[in-house]
């Protein structure tokens, strides 16, 4: 919340981002980093949980409690991100029913050093 982040993004196993993103009232993006079986999996289930009332949620539950805990309500884009970002072409997507950013993939792998001014209170917003 100190950072007052506009934006969060996540990769699509680490539901924490999302939550943080909620807390703090961040837009909140899954970057994948692959076919987007996460997104698929997700929606299907939820269409199956949907048809069948009763039907467990491991997930919605687990996200539910962390999201109490931090004074946010859980909502199933909480789960999948407002929109994904996603480095495959088009053509290679598993088709969903998600908002979809495109992205190129660049590598890189150098070392890094996080300078002593980056630490102080910026004076202005910053874009990281």
């Amino acid at each position: 919340r100190w950072w007052r982040p506009d934006l969060v993004v996540w990769e699509p196993t680490t539901y924490a981002g999302a939550i943080a993103a909620e807390a703090c009232g961040a837009a909140h993006a899954r970057l994948t980093w692959g076919v987007d079986f996460h997104g698929a999996a997700r929606e299907h289930h939820v269409r199956l949980r949907d048809e069948v009332p009763g039907r467990e949620d491991p997930l919605r539950d687990w996200m539910s409690r962390w999201s109490d805990a931090v004074g946010s309500a859980h909502r199933e884009e909480s789960a999948q991100g407002h929109f994904t970002i996603d480095q495959l072409p088009e053509s290679l997507r598993v088709p969903t029913g998600l908002d979809q950013v495109g992205m190129r993939y660049v590598p890189f792998n150098g070392p890094a050093v996080v300078p002593r001014w980056l630490r102080a209170d910026p004076e202005r917003p910053r874009v990281a």
